[in-house]
């Protein structure tokens, strides 16, 4: 047994406190006098995906022990705590028209394309976890006690309402074809729609980020803090400064922003060589 920070479904405290606001607790909770900031219904949605590297990072993140974290990736108790924490999830919804799904992404080709003409950086922790968690459930994939969706980094289409849990950005453009697709976020246990996902760009210094819509285009220039690293600063604060501009907002359409990004030399330069991936 890993020795963690646990809260009120035996699960890593990022996880379980996501999971106060859906369910009643099991366990006791790690804080009684957190406020839950959302009570969701369950029933109200089809699906909840949970990316595994998120739930991967929410079982590290709980590790007090700085020895014990620093080394825990040459381990195997680190996959079987993650396992452990996927057949909890599933038994915590069997009773629940909601269905959850394990999300094992593929990145591969998001990594070349995000990255288009930038210095990309692949060794940081979280990418290094990625590549732990991937070696390490090839045997473990068909023992999940839920559904499973791999080897790719697309969700399937789906008009319903559906949940995602996920620290990494890009898994949220999938929203062009999941129109419902609401974030269920870690640690905060806050329900998020595409119009508060701005935080998940990269930051242009103490610029405000709420004048950008979450799209594909602005997530290849701003940088997501994970797949796609941000352009050079100039570009980004040449990108704002236009954005002030022409008055965007979250709410801005994206064949608006697509043309708008042809009118700036310096922009529409960076953007030749991308490829849409969603």
């Amino acid at each position: 047994m890993l020795d963690r920070t646990i809260t009120s479904f035996g699960l890593s405290i990022g996880t379980g406190l996501m999971l106060e606001s859906a369910l009643e607790p099991t366990e006791p909770r790690h804080d009684e006098s957190r406020e839950i900031p959302v009570n969701i219904n369950l029933n109200d949605y089809k699906l909840h995906y949970f990316n595994i590297f998120t739930l991967a990072r929410n079982v590290v993140n709980s590790i007090s022990d700085k020895r014990v974290k620093d080394g825990i990736m040459n381990s195997k108790v680190l996959m079987d705590t993650i396992m452990e924490e996927v057949n909890i999830i599933a038994s915590l919804y069997q009773d629940v028209k909601c269905k959850p799904i394990l999300f094992i992404p593929d990145y591969t080709k998001l990594y070349k394309s995000m990255n288009v003409g930038k210095e990309a950086k692949l060794s940081s922790k979280d990418y290094l976890l990625q590549q732990y968690v991937i070696s390490s459930i090839k045997n473990k994939v068909y023992d999940v006690s839920m559904d499973v969706l791999h080897n790719t980094y697309l969700l399937k289409p789906d008009s319903a309402s559906i949940l995602i849990t996920t620290h990494i950005p890009v898994d949220l453009l999938n929203f062009n074809k999941l129109p419902n697709l609401k974030l269920l976020e870690s640690h905060t246990g806050k329900l998020k729609d595409k119009h508060m996902w701005y935080g998940k760009l990269h930051p242009i210094g103490k610029n405000p980020m709420n004048i950008f819509p979450f799209i594909e285009e602005l997530v290849f220039i701003l940088g997501d803090k994970n797949v796609s690293q941000p352009m050079k600063l100039g570009i980004r604060r040449i990108l704002h400064a236009f954005a002030v501009e022409r008055k965007w907002s979250t709410f801005t359409n994206r064949l608006i922003i697509v043309q708008d990004l042809k009118k700036v030399p310096e922009l529409k330069e960076v953007m030749k060589d991308y490829k849409r991936m969603y």
